[in-house]
């Protein structure tokens, strides 16, 4: 009898959270390149908010190294449902404009862990940042990469300032994205034939 699999759009439990944190604490005793929870929700965050996907494969070696020391396939599943699920928790907080960043420890960690998911498109971020009011945009999290050197009042300031970057970093990019391909998208004339390809001219068609 096949047990029951929880659906993947499910979100993670205290308790889950708990073990998925303990779990990556424990991989990070032995295997220095591992993520903790903390630079891993930054990393999720980057991801969900850049302009092209990232597959799991792609990320899974960010998060547990190039060692990536699972101990058997059974525990690989269940490690890939977990993120996946936190994957998709994330993702609909963000784009419901509910997203907190999970800070355990200063923040350092989820900034480090949003600049290492930025390195999946730099190319399309370096673009972003060649305006100043999208640098200043950043700022607070470039900041925080260095959360050490400033006092916990401000880094406090900071962290509040998260939810409102990232949501407006989220739909900065659907939106660029979808002007890019109505640009892109090829013009018709109205006595051309219709692209729906109906046979009538484009004015007697989609146009009228």
């Amino acid at each position: 009898m096949k047990k029951n699999k929880i659906p993947l759009t499910q979100s993670l439990s205290e308790s889950e959270l708990t073990w998925l944190q303990n779990y990556l604490e424990s991989l990070s005793q032995t295997n220095a390149e591992c993520m903790t929870l903390e630079t891993l929700d930054g990393l999720f965050c980057a991801l969900i908010i850049n302009p092209v996907m990232a597959k799991p494969a792609d990320w899974m070696n960010t998060i547990f190294g190039q060692k990536r020391a699972i101990a058997s396939e059974e525990e690989l599943e269940r490690v890939m449902m977990i993120l996946i699920r936190y994957w998709n928790q994330a993702s609909a907080a963000i784009e419901n404009k509910q997203y907190m960043p999970r800070t355990l420890e200063n923040a350092q960690k989820w900034a480090l862990g949003f600049n290492q998911g930025m390195d999946y498109c730099r190319k399309e971020w370096d673009l972003f940042l060649t305006d100043a009011e999208n640098t200043a945009l950043l700022a607070p999290i470039v900041a925080l990469e260095k959360a050490h050197e400033i006092t916990e009042e401000n880094r406090q300031a900071l962290v509040a300032q998260i939810s409102t970057i990232v949501s407006t970093l989220f739909y900065y990019w659907i939106d660029k994205m979808n002007n890019d391909k109505k640009e892109t998208k090829p013009k018709v004339g109205r006595n051309d034939p219709c692209p729906c390809g109906s046979g009538k001219k484009y004015k007697k068609c989609c146009d009228a």
